[in-house]
């Protein structure tokens, strides 16, 4: 007499079960963007680009969202999401986002370029938070 427990239906279940639970660990582990792959948006961390460098004085380094070093960058370069940007003691920068807007840094100064991504009513709306960690900035909001 030989008697399962469990019906072909349980076990098809506990197998489906177990294949979600291991790829959902897979996906998690990967560091892979849920949202990426559901809804194609990219993920922050990916370095979007959001501005560029229009004026510099003396040198200004950057360190990549994703990069643990300080490089020097020319004018035209492209910023991006997550970006450190580093000014000298005796140089400035200014660069343009691409809503219009500009910041302006001053002399030995420190900012990280972060932009939030939030899902409303309204749409997918970016707000721009610009850290300041040392020095002096100022802006200039988009004329509408």
């Amino acid at each position: 007499m030989n008697e399962n427990r469990y019906s072909g239906t349980e076990r098809v279940l506990v197998l489906l079960g177990l294949v979600f639970l291991f790829g959902a660990g897979a996906l998690y582990f990967s560091g892979f963007s849920i949202q990426y792959l559901l809804l194609g948006w990219d993920d922050e961390r990916q370095g979007r680009k959001v501005g560029v460098l229009t004026f510099r004085e003396g040198s200004v380094r950057r360190q990549l969202g994703t990069s643990t070093e300080f490089r020097n960058i020319e004018i035209k370069t492209d910023l991006f999401n997550a970006d450190t940007l580093v000014t000298s003691q005796e140089g400035g920068a200014k660069f343009e986002l691409d809503d219009g807007s500009s910041i302006e840094l001053g002399p030995s100064t420190m900012v990280k370029l972060v932009f939030d991504t939030e899902l409303s009513l309204q749409g997918i709306q970016r707000r721009a938070n610009i850290e300041v960690v040392a020095g002096n900035v100022s802006g200039v909001a988009k004329s509408k």
